[in-house]
């Protein structure tokens, strides 16, 4: 889900300026850039972003400023308790997740991250 953008301009002391971005905002372009494997220069272009403003988000978040959801690989442990044509997946969020054996990985992987998101 991509946040609406808002192309509203307003005048402070007869300059335009366009509207501050809420933390979620950031929080979603910064995860959706780091899923998208495309530098900098490209991302922003394609979202309408200013590259200089998008480089200080980046900066804040590593000083811990925006809150954001790290992607990434996590440890699992496989319990053989039985014969289930399911896999159980249990996110930290408190999700609960049941799949068929089979499901695309690339899917499941676009779904956690939707759920991260929200």
């Amino acid at each position: 889900m991509t946040p609406a953008i808002s192309t509203k301009t307003t005048k402070t002391a007869g300059v335009a300026r366009r509207r501050t971005r809420s933390q979620k905002e950031k929080a979603h372009y910064l995860a959706l850039f780091e899923r998208s494997g495309k530098p900098v220069s490209a991302f922003c272009r394609e979202h309408g972003l200013c590259e200089q403003t998008f480089y200080y988000w980046r900066k804040r978040l590593q000083r811990g400023a925006v809150p954001v959801v790290k992607t990434g690989f996590a440890q699992v442990a496989v319990a053989a308790t039985g014969v289930s044509s399911n896999i159980i997946v249990h996110l930290n969020t408190g999700v609960l997740l049941e799949l068929p054996v089979g499901t695309d990985p690339a899917w499941f992987g676009r779904l956690v991250g939707e759920l991260r998101t929200h």
